[in-house]
């Protein structure tokens, strides 16, 4: 019995589970200059509000593209990972006056138009995709 018992709780060690990190590359169609900045959501209101529930930012002058990473401390459960490639480095993803990026940027998915925000449903990262490795390009406006 109490091997029974053993054997279930080893099991049980290696049922599937969601990893709390995840590797990540990030390529960019611009210049390896300024740094990029990631945020990870864990729901659709924080991605409509724009409120990450943590970030990180990578300075390119010390890495070169692409960049590998792991990304630790996820939420469980769905999450999103919106990425911009911030060239003059003001902390901001910069528009013109119509409101379109003018910085490369990228989502943990690719959504259907580029011409609105992206809908939860299109960025989210669950089930399989939580153990490959993902991989964001950021790019202009006009090449998404």
């Amino acid at each position: 019995m109490k091997s029974i018992f053993f054997i279930v709780l080893v099991l049980l060690g290696f049922a599937d589970s969601a990893p709390d990190s995840i590797a990540l590359k990030l390529t960019s169609t611009a210049p390896g200059k300024g740094v990029i900045r990631l945020a990870v959501f864990d729901d659709a209101d924080a991605l409509a509000r724009e409120e990450p529930v943590s970030g990180q930012v990578i300075e390119l002058v010390k890495n070169k593209l692409p960049i590998q990473l792991k990304l630790s401390d996820l939420p469980e459960g769905d999450f999103a990972i919106a990425a911009y490639h911030d060239l003059n480095n003001d902390g901001k993803l910069n528009r013109n006056f119509f409101g379109v990026p003018s910085e490369p940027y990228a989502f943990s998915g690719v959504p259907a138009s580029k011409w609105r925000a992206p809908e939860w449903e299109e960025v989210i990262v669950s089930g399989d995709r939580r153990k490959a490795e993902l991989s964001l390009e950021l790019k202009f406006w006009k090449e998404q």
